[in-house]
């Protein structure tokens, strides 16, 4: 009897994902599993279905979110349900988000992915907009607000550890002396101006994990109110995590 039921939920569940009703296909997994838990393949199905709901919960809001978790489902199974153009509207909505938000890099980026799965022009437009103005911003980024009370100056450099997948960024800040700094916060902004800072070890180290994804990031040092940068704004084209000097090493000194 249970193995009966079992195939019952079984088939149930993937009727379910081809009708694209993957609410009604999770429920039908989840009883299968219940049933028998070993089984890779309803395993593997109760996660897609898990996923594309994740994306679906964050469409409408958060679309850089909504993205991700289609692409993860994309990923293991491009012909899942409707996940190909739900991940394409995802790209296209986050895309333009970022447009209206003057940050055609994050949006180039999302273009790419909606380009990558089709070939319709406007697609092809909105990706050609967002690269030639990406372009024009990493050749004259904006000028941020600068701290007059504090000046560094900065070397860049990139270590010779192989570009596997992840890239980031590291460093070392000192005073005018030479000295490590302690608590120096390091920041950096992307091109949409979310900003992510971090404070320098008892070695005067910083360290920040920039994976797989091309990107345009300035970094600075901010002064003592953990918002301004100081006088030095760096501004890299960060290539992603499987290309050359994707480990980028970024050190500064305090001139005064």
């Amino acid at each position: 009897m249970s193995t009966l039921l079992y195939q019952a939920y079984v088939e149930g569940g993937k009727e379910a994902v081809g009708l694209a009703q993957i609410e009604l296909a999770r429920e039908r997994f989840d009883a299968a599993l219940a049933i028998k838990s070993s089984d890779a393949e309803i395993q593997r199905q109760r996660e897609l279905a898990g996923l594309y709901l994740e994306g679906q919960q964050y469409a409408g809001s958060k679309w850089d979110l909504a993205a991700q978790k289609f692409a993860a489902v994309y990923d293991k199974d491009p012909n899942y349900a409707d996940v190909k153009k739900r991940l394409l509207e995802a790209d296209l909505m986050y895309g333009d988000a970022a447009m209206k938000q003057n940050a055609p890099c994050l949006a180039l980026r999302s273009f790419d992915n909606a380009i990558s799965i089709s070939t319709d022009s406007q697609v092809a437009q909105k990706r050609a907009q967002a690269s030639a103005q990406c372009k024009d911003r990493l050749a004259s980024p904006p000028a941020p607000t600068l701290s007059a009370a504090e000046t560094y100056t900065w070397k860049i450099s990139a270590t010779a550890a192989p570009c596997t997948g992840t890239g980031d960024l590291s460093g070392i800040v000192r005073d005018v002396s030479g000295k490590i700094i302690v608590g120096a916060t390091v920041s950096y902004a992307n091109d949409a101006g979310a900003r992510t800072s971090a404070k320098t070890n008892n070695s005067g180290q910083y360290l920040f994990n920039w994976g797989k994804e091309p990107a345009l990031y300035h970094v600075s040092i901010l002064a003592a109110d953990g918002k301004t940068p100081t006088s030095a704004v760096v501004d890299i084209g960060f290539l992603g995590g499987t290309n050359p000097n994707c480990h980028v090493v970024l050190d500064w000194q305090k001139l005064q």
